[in-house]
């Protein structure tokens, strides 16, 4: 059953040859760049010549889709996270922000 087809225009590298074990799996750990290793799925596509290609995708919560389709939000928490890691804190006074009527 075909889900997709793409059409890929992108250079590959030969990274190494695998063996198959006796269960046909292929161990590819150790071959993927670090940015990638958290990918736990794969979009898996074959070529009409028997090439395979795998994509990784991670998955996010729906609940935090609009986020991520949200380029100012984006920025703004990954300029946080940043700050944040870089001590750039200050403590708030929660009585000063609170609503008054």
């Amino acid at each position: 059953m075909k889900l997709n087809t793409i059409r890929v225009s992108e250079i590959f590298s030969e990274i190494g040859t695998k063996n198959i074990d006796e269960r046909k799996r292929i161990a590819i750990g150790d071959a993927m760049k670090p940015e990638i290793a958290e990918a736990h799925r794969f979009q898996v596509f074959e070529s009409d010549s028997g090439d395979v290609l795998l994509r990784p995708v991670v998955e996010i919560p729906a609940r935090e889709l609009w986020l991520h389709k949200n380029k100012k939000a984006m920025d703004s928490v990954q300029k946080g996270l940043k700050e944040s890691a870089e001590g750039k804190t200050k403590k708030l006074d929660l009585k000063k922000l609170a609503y008054e009527e």
